[in-house]
């Protein structure tokens, strides 16, 4: 009977091509309960995976996952700040610098409200610190004003910095780091009540020399490119006392050689201009595009080239020199769609909340999930997508007391990783993983088992 049932589980993995996209965990560590702020990114090199996180007023982290935990307790001044004016770190990133290139380096970005004594209004700023974690001493700092708030004037405004990025993405050393605030004001009063949002990019300049700040733009987004341009999203936001609402969404382009910014206006008021959507970028429409949302802008042109059935939310290759999938979260499950052929595909189950995706240079790279980060501890996942072989077919020999496995080859691969899992809702972690080079193996059955599955994905190096 044992064996009937084995057979049967194993002839529910899905035999469609690329209905189920397997997903590796390339790596993980584990966070400690509930930290402030956390990050992980190809700190110092693309091979490996660093991260770091803040408790309190101490920072710990890893150059790279294995190594062992360092901390570094910010300056009392910063601290001070933060406590005395009820502030709280907002965002942290990962990076390197072309003046430093053997350490590891953190910025750190934060909000403060500063009173006016003796009278109840505040001026607010914004700070952005650049920590060299080897010396643990700051090697720049900047506070810029942001605005106020008046109690006499009946209006206030509240900011928040979203993100700290770099162009170009860790591990290369960044020319340019962007601070992502978002700027929202409360106008009170007769004929006057509104609230709107906006946005203030603080972006800075990053040499061998200097790290200065260039300027200040109303970009929500950014969207590295792999030829050094850089793509940019513009939002907008106002709400009327009577839930009238007025926006705008720009996508534009600039050119880091000629220094040319041109944009589209592609949301004006209405529904579709309630929040900011996050954006892809992808080169799969013939011509370097974004997507935002469910639209398709050609970067070139900047027109509306198409509309997608679904948002995309990021851009992943499955492997190099392969189309760019473009990626949304569907929950308990990732969906891809390759919008050359149109086909639409979906991960393993995923049981996690979604990070971030930290992608290479050649258009692949990993999803980040966690697990909990109210638990004691928590387990992070960089969780990798890869090529599904067709049509896998599992063929048990009782008589041998093995089962044996065959798929279709997959052009360019090298070879196939096959992985067997005796927890389903184990998503990635195999419990034996075999490499193979041809397109068929054999598994002595574990008799201590009930169950077994199995995903074959290829492999290209």
């Amino acid at each position: 009977m044992r064996h009937i049932l084995l057979t049967f589980i194993l002839s529910l993995i899905p035999l469609s091509a690329q209905a189920i996209i397997p997903l590796d965990v390339a790596a993980e560590f584990q966070l400690p309960q509930n930290p402030t702020l956390w990050e992980v990114q190809h700190w110092m090199d693309d091979e490996s995976y660093g991260y770091a996180y803040i408790r309190h007023d101490t920072l710990y982290y890893a150059p790279r996952i294995g190594d062992p935990i360092r901390s570094f307790e910010f300056p009392q001044a910063l601290i001070d700040s933060a406590d005395w004016w009820g502030q709280d770190y907002e965002a942290i990133h990962l990076h390197r610098l072309a003046s430093r290139p053997n350490t590891p380096i953190l910025s750190l970005a934060m909000s403060i409200n500063v009173n006016l004594f003796p009278s109840s209004d505040y001026d607010i700023y914004s700070l952005f610190y650049m920590f060299d974690l080897d010396l643990q001493e700051l090697i720049y700092y900047h506070r810029q004003y942001s605005g106020n708030f008046s109690d006499a004037d009946g209006w206030n405004s509240t900011q928040t910095t979203l993100s700290v990025e770099s162009w170009p993405p860790p591990p290369a050393y960044p020319r340019r780091i962007y601070r992502l605030n978002r700027y929202s004001t409360d106008f009170e009063g007769p004929g006057t009540d509104r609230l709107v949002t906006s946005y203030r990019t603080a972006i800075f300049d990053v040499t061998q020399e200097d790290i200065s700040l260039s300027r200040v733009s109303g970009m929500c987004d950014v969207i590295p490119e792999s030829n050094g341009n850089l793509a940019t999203l513009d939002c907008y936001r106002e709400v009327t006392e009577y839930d009238e609402v007025y926006g705008s969404s720009a996508i534009g382009m600039y050119n880091d050689s000629s220094h040319v910014y041109s944009s589209l206006l592609v949301c004006n008021s209405g529904p579709p201009c309630l929040e900011h959507r996050p954006i892809a970028f992808s080169e799969a429409f013939g011509a370097p595009s974004y997507v935002s949302g469910n639209m398709v802008v050609n970067l070139e042109s900047l027109t509306i080239v198409d509309t997608l059935d679904n948002m995309g939310e990021f851009s992943l290759r499955l492997y190099p020199g392969g189309p760019e999938m473009l990626w949304w979260d569907g929950g308990a499950e990732n969906h891809a769609l390759n919008p050359i052929t149109g086909e639409e595909d979906t991960t393993d189950n995923i049981l996690g909340g979604f990070k971030s995706v930290i992608k290479n240079s050649d258009g692949t790279g990993v999803m980040v999930y966690y697990e909990s980060l109210s638990q004691p501890t928590n387990r992070i996942m960089m969780l990798r997508p890869s090529v599904c072989p067709q049509n896998l077919i599992i063929t048990y020999l009782p008589q041998h007391n093995y089962i044996w496995l065959a798929w279709d080859p997959v052009p360019g691969a090298t070879a196939y990783r096959v992985c067997r899992m005796f927890d389903y809702n184990e998503v990635g972690n195999c419990d034996d993983v075999f490499t193979v080079t041809t397109t068929a193996t054999q598994f002595t059955i574990d008799p201590n088992r009930p169950q077994e599955f199995y995903t074959v994905s290829a492999v290209f190096e």
